[in-house]
């Protein structure tokens, strides 16, 4: 089954591997049981994720195969190879095999394999290559001989020419915390005792062809590499590369409609207690971040809340949930440590009675930027002012919205405009499941679908003005949240087939153009006094901070369309309630000016703009977001 995904995936038409193994599980995995479903697609989606850096080193291998065997060819029609001389020391004794009479010719050694090679033979050679390299069952060479290479000599002595040394004795131990013997590697992961990388690879030089050697190590197309490693300097890009190649952590976002508000922790500085912490160290929440990139050096002090009691934990526990613990930066973030309990999520009735969606925490920071249900950082009676959420997606930051908007039932469903969550996507199709899980959250009554922008411009422009207008009485919206398309690049640890698929041209030029369109629309929403939130899951500045740049250029105080008074400024994070954003922000700050800023990278140096944020991976443990808040102060 593996084989038959990967050929796929290699195909010059190639179709995402995520979609490729969830068709063939439900086609042919109903016999192979848990662990042999997650054994297939922690393979698939290994080979996928580093799919880069094993053909590299396939490559590598390849190449120096065939030139040994022409070598030894060679040598051996000059009657220079003896029995138990190799190609390396035959010369030296070309001497003697030509005055020896009793030296025979040894054979030569099996030839290397044919290239090109068909698409079989190549899933063949980097499944083999993942196995051997990334996972860690005991005589798994010789697994593979009988298995997957058998009946292929040439290319299992290929594999064999690049056998992983062993591991190290200091971290050969499991540590208390560790997963049982039993327990499966994770997908596309590496752990404390791999070495880096191999030496008998012939890497890119990092000094002289830094784009390539991250290309290479880092599992990157050559265009993406080069665009971090010029934005956030090379080590930094390493980083990064390095957290894109592990798994993401299983993060829910409690509603805080269920178990209670006053079970809510306060996150950020003033809400919580400071702890010191190795970021992805152990103060994460447990978790290492130390694998084959090395561990990440830069230390932070950040915040986190250790409240008395946090409702979902208790819940989860009761349903033998293990692993559950609160996030570093989500007030109302819970990270499984454990991963997905052995049945999944959705048979727990936590799940059916909504106590939580499964959310990345950036992803729940972003609707904590909105600020919906709160005005100037304080609640709202009867649940807040009147919000959209204009490309809404699958709706689960409209879902977190709306339980930020709630502060009352009654409030929620009578309150009109002003007490609701306006959401449309322009695919109709991914928010069919909105509605069940607004029900489902019990927030029905606040979260309203709308099926047509005509719809969406009707209800929030004022009248007489035409969309895309952006005149000083502004529209009748007191949050408006553009979640824009984009290239999706800070997701890549949970999309492993998307940088293999995503365009350059694309992320650079045809997303962009598609983002200022829609901040130009959505701005005509915002009422005076409103804010306006721009986001993406991208780590390219062309997606976020040149898009901020341009929309303060249209629409800031001097703007061409605001005019000399200006519309829209950015608007910083303030308050008890946005301390999470706050330090976050604060993070990546003191990181910059830190390791990051030593590199001469574009990032280096700079300050960060108040009233943005971007998160990162291998900084902060959540996906790759970007966002920025404005005010409509006009």
């Amino acid at each position: 089954m593996c084989l038959e995904v990967l050929e796929a995936v290699l195909a010059p038409d190639a179709r995402t591997a995520e979609r490729l193994v969830r068709k063939a599980l439900q086609r042919d995995g109903k016999d192979l049981g848990n662990k042999g479903r997650m054994m297939v697609a922690r393979r698939c989606l290994g080979v996928t994720s580093l799919r880069g850096r094993l053909e590299y080193m396939a490559n590598d291998a390849l190449i120096k195969a065939h030139k040994k065997y022409d070598q030894a060819a060679a040598l051996r029609e000059k009657g220079m190879l003896l029995v138990g001389a190799d190609s390396s020391s035959s010369s030296s004794s070309s001497s003697t095999s030509t005055s020896s009479s009793s030296a025979t010719l040894s054979p030569l050694p099996p030839a290397p394999p044919s290239l090109p090679l068909s698409l079989r033979g190549q899933a063949r050679l980097l499944l083999g290559l993942y196995i051997l390299h990334y996972e860690h069952t005991p005589g798994r060479a010789n697994d593979l001989k009988r298995g997957l290479m058998g009946g292929n000599p040439s290319l299992f002595a290929l594999l064999l020419s690049l056998p992983p040394p062993p591991p190290s004795s200091s971290s050969s131990t499991p540590s208390a915390s560790s997963s049982t013997s039993d327990t499966s590697p994770p997908p596309f992961s590496t752990t404390p005792s791999l070495p880096p990388f191999l030496d008998t690879v012939d890497w890119p030089d990092e000094e002289t062809e830094p784009a390539l050697a991250l290309a290479a190590k880092g599992s990157l197309p050559l265009w993406l590499s080069e665009k971090l490693g010029q934005q956030y300097g090379w080590s930094e890009a390493a980083a990064l590369a390095a957290e894109a190649n592990r798994p993401g952590p299983v993060t829910l976002r409690w509603n805080r409609l269920r178990g209670g508000e006053e079970g809510g922790r306060e996150g950020g500085k003033e809400g919580g207690k400071k702890r010191r912490s190795m970021v992805g160290g152990e103060g994460d929440g447990g978790r290492r971040r130390r694998g084959e990139e090395g561990q990440v050096d830069s230390t932070l002090t950040t915040t986190t809340a250790a409240p008395p009691s946090f409702p979902l934990l208790a819940r989860l526990a009761l349903e033998g949930v293990q692993g559950a613990e609160p996030c570093q930066w989500s007030p109302v973030g819970v990270r499984l440590s454990k991963g997905r309990p052995p049945h999944g999520l959705w048979g727990l009735e936590a799940w059916r009675e909504g106590w939580f969606e499964v959310q990345d925490e950036g992803s729940q920071l972003v609707a904590l930027a909105t600020g919906v249900g709160r005005e100037g950082g304080r609640a709202r009676e009867g649940g807040g002012g009147g919000g959209v959420d204009s490309c809404a997606g699958n709706g689960g930051k409209s879902l977190a919205m709306g339980s930020l908007m709630w502060g009352g039932r009654e409030g929620g469903r009578e309150g009109g405009r002003e007490g609701r969550l306006w959401v449309y996507d322009t695919h109709q199709s991914r928010l069919k499941h909105l509605e069940a899980g607004a029900r489902r959250a019990g927030v029905e009554g606040l979260v309203r679908v709308l099926e047509s922008e005509e719809a969406l411009d009707a209800l929030l422009l004022p009248e007489g003005e035409e969309e895309g207008e952006g005149g000083r009485e502004g529209g009748r919206c007191d949050v408006v949240l553009v979640d824009a398309p984009c290239s999706s690049s800070g997701v890549l640890r949970r999309r492993p087939s998307l940088r293999w698929t995503l365009k350059a041209e694309d992320a650079l030029i045809t997303l962009p153009a598609i983002q200022r369109a829609l901040l130009t629309q959505a701005q005509a929403h915002v009422k005076v006094g409103g804010r306006l939130v721009y986001a993406t899951c991208s780590l390219l500045k062309e997606e976020n901070e040149d898009i901020v740049a341009w929309f303060l250029e249209e629409y800031g105080e001097g703007g061409r369309e605001g005019g000399e008074e200006g519309c829209f400024r950015l608007l910083p994070w303030q308050g008890k309630e946005e301390a999470p954003l706050t330090a976050a922000a604060e993070a990546w700050r003191d990181r910059k000016r830190g390791e990051g800023g030593k590199e001469g990278g574009r990032e280096g140096g700079e300050e960060v703009a108040p009233g943005t944020l971007q998160l990162l991976p291998h900084v902060h443990g959540t996906d790759g977001f970007y966002m920025a808040r404005f005010e409509r102060y006009r």
